[in-house]
């Protein structure tokens, strides 16, 4: 019987990862999805930019110079709707945000522009002395992904009247030379997506404090070659592929560090439990089936004591999801 109870634990470490390291887990990718016409609306296009609203993902993409469009993208990749900017040539949008049924988007001239999607006009609202490379709004003020202080690697807090930096912080990087890719807001923390390595998947998301700048987690987006841009639509993140055509769904905030973002996952806080964790005979629901063994199907290894009828195994009544005491 010993043997046996080894033989479970075994078989949770192999699941979850021993606890030590757990927390450093999370996010992990959803779902990629195809988004094939763009690749038609554009030769040899570079998606640069996503945002969320009104139910849809904005994509901006650009040919290096003379087109630049915007697409307005189902969560199913389907492609609805599309305006060109008509953009001085040799200018190109590095990072877009949808606000309040408004599009604005920051380009590698210095300029923060707005456009209205119902009359398709563009109108420059503040300029700077930098290139912004990333841009989310967090309710009251613009943040930025900027290139100042001989550094690429800077995020800044800007005032939206006076385009003033009132903040700035650097997102260090084990990667030389590296630069966010993409940054969106959650209602709390700020989402930076960086490269820490050359080899594919080296693409990791980092959610920071954003008064301090520190990091509360960091976890590898999943995506194979590149991002550029990062979207939050209330439960997930998404991200596009430069020349890829392809948007991909990210777990957001994971707070136990068991891989299962916290939008899905039934037991936010308690790494030990969600949903496909095998069961093991503790008296504990780990897999949020509802079912306690026996006869939970989930049971990765019966143990002799709860697969007879005058077992002791049970159900806690302190444990969160359990509801009362079950003696078999």
């Amino acid at each position: 019987m010993r043997g046996r109870r080894i033989w479970a634990l075994l078989v949770v470490m192999a699941m979850v990862g021993w606890a030590g390291t757990a927390h450093a887990v999370g996010g992990g990718l959803v779902k990629t999805l195809d988004v094939p016409n763009m690749e038609a609306a554009i030769n040899d296009q570079y998606e640069r930019g996503i945002a969320y609203g009104d139910d849809h993902l904005w994509i901006s993409a650009d040919d290096f110079g003379t087109h630049v469009q915007l697409f307005k993208v189902t969560p199913t990749g389907a492609v609805v709707a599309s305006w060109e900017l008509g953009l001085t040539y040799g200018q190109h949008v590095s990072d877009i945000e949808y606000v309040d049924g408004t599009l604005w988007f920051v380009t590698n001239y210095g300029y923060l522009c707005s456009f209205d999607p119902a009359t398709a006009t563009v109108e420059v609202e503040l300029t700077f002395d930098f290139w912004p490379k990333g841009l989310t709004w967090d309710g009251e003020y613009w943040w930025m992904a900027a290139g100042i202080l001989g550094a690429d690697n800077t995020l800044v807090k800007v005032d939206p009247v006076t385009g003033d930096i009132v903040l700035d912080f650097e997102v260090m990087s084990t990667y030389q030379g590296t630069n966010p890719m993409g940054m969106t807001w959650d209602g709390e923390y700020l989402y930076v997506a960086i490269r820490e390595t050359e080899e594919e998947g080296g693409i990791v998301v980092r959610i920071l404090n954003p008064v301090t700048g520190s990091v509360k987690q960091s976890f590898k987006a999943g995506v194979q070659i590149a991002c550029t841009g990062l979207a939050f639509d209330g439960d997930y993140l998404w991200t596009v592929s430069p020349w890829q055509d392809k948007l991909y769904k990210i777990h957001a905030l994971d707070s136990d560090g068991d891989g299962i973002g916290d939008a899905v996952d039934c037991a936010p806080d308690d790494p030990d439990t969600h949903a496909g964790l095998p069961e093991v005979c503790d008296g504990e629901d780990h897999n949020c089936d509802g079912l306690i063994h026996p006869p939970d199907p989930g049971l990765a290894v019966p143990d002799e004591p709860c697969a007879t009828p005058n077992s002791t195994c049970f159900r806690p009544q302190h444990h969160p999801h359990s509801p009362a005491r079950l003696p078999w």
